[in-house]
Formats: C-alpha cells, structure tokens, sequence
C-alpha cells in the first residue's frame, strides 16, 4: 500500500466531516461503556486487522453527511431513506474508520472500518492509492 496519511486525513476530514478519537471513545463506541472484560489491545480491539498503536481513530457521525454519502445496511432502520441523529438498539448512527501509520508516520499501513452503513470510503482509498 502506497497510501499517503495526509490524503487519507484530508478525505476523512473534509469529505466525511471525520472527527477524530480516543481509542478508548472507539472502544465505548464499538463495544458499550464500561466493558471491563474487554482488552486494551489495539489488535484484539479491531479483530486482527490494525496490528500497531501508531493509529488514528476516526468518527463520521454528520447527519448530513451519512445521508449524502451512505446508505443504511438496514432499510427497516429508516425506510425513508433519511438517517436520524439519535442512536437506536442495535443500529450505530457513525462509522468508525482506524488508520495504521507507517513508522515515520507518512504513509497508511492499513485501515478498517465498523458501522451500519454502505458507503464508498474503501473504493476512494483504493483509487487514492493507484494514483
């Protein structure tokens, strides 16, 4: 992978209005408040798929920008179409996307994401990349 963090950070920031986060705000977030049960470990947090702590954690949670820019996997969720801004059982109202930073901090290792929403953020990471 060839990727740029600083490309990567810009599309999260000015595209998907990506806020960043804790890793602690991404295991409350993923997981539920006050799992004590659950290891601090970056790769168990992300199943395997993040393997350093030289990573960023990112929210999407813009209202606006969930409905113009993804689609609800659940369309029993909102049969509108439209996202609400309030959290519902079982349905996380934000994507969260980690980044893995090269060493020096410059480059994408490798990146993943969790949320309940179809979206195009890999293919824009895999066209940024090819360039």
């Amino acid at each position: 992978m060839k990727l740029n963090f600083k490309t990567l950070n810009k599309l999260m920031i000015s595209k998907y209005k990506a806020t960043t986060i804790s890793k602690q705000q991404f295991k409350d977030m993923l997981y539920g408040l006050n799992r004590t049960d659950l290891s601090d470990n970056i790769s168990e947090l992300t199943e395997g798929i993040i393997k350093t702590e030289n990573t960023v954690f990112y929210m999407i949670n813009d209202v606006k920008v969930l409905n113009d820019n993804c689609k609800c996997l659940n369309p029993k969720m909102f049969p509108n179409g439209k996202v609400l801004a309030a959290p519902l059982s079982m349905f996380y109202p934000y994507i969260l996307f980690v980044v893995e930073k090269s060493e020096d901090g410059k480059n994408v290792i490798n990146y993943a994401k969790w949320g309940s929403f179809a979206d195009n953020i890999f293919d824009e990471l895999a066209e940024l990349n090819n360039q």
